[in-house]
């Protein structure tokens, strides 16, 4: 399987200032009509680039699960990701893939592998190698 095949996006992640809206309460019991508020702070985005030069990191399919927008997240060593942006390991902190080599999703290879078994047991550990998804 390639990584080109599995919609692959250059991304950045960015805080934008701006009113926000959230429950107030336990956000998993709330029903429409329950008290919420609204405040000005940050909300983070994750906009597309267009080349490898400029991204931060890659989203694309995951290549085991079949859930719709079931999708991962790999933030980039060494390109200014802020620690509360990207990807985080099963203890909390931040984590960071080398770009190793490539000029695009042709032919990218990262490092270490990606592991998301710990939080989902059936799902992808592996490595992108010159494009390959391995």
């Amino acid at each position: 399987m390639r990584l080109a095949d599995l919609n692959p996006e250059w991304v950045r992640w960015e805080d934008r200032i701006e009113t926000c809206t959230r429950v107030l309460g336990d956000p998993l019991a709330w029903r429409p009509g329950d008290p919420v508020e609204t405040y000005l702070g940050p909300r983070t985005y994750i906009p597309s680039v267009s080349t490898l030069a400029e991204a931060q990191g890659i989203v694309f399919d995951c290549p085991v699960c079949t859930s719709p927008g079931h999708s991962i997240q790999v933030a980039f060593r060494d390109r200014g990701v802020l620690d509360h942006h990207g990807t985080r390991g099963k203890d909390g902190k931040p984590t960071r893939w080398q770009v190793v080599s490539g000029t695009g999703f042709h032919d990218l290879t990262l490092s270490p592998s990606i592991d998301l078994t710990p939080w989902k047991p059936t799902c992808w550990h592996g490595h992108i190698k010159n494009g390959a998804i391995e």
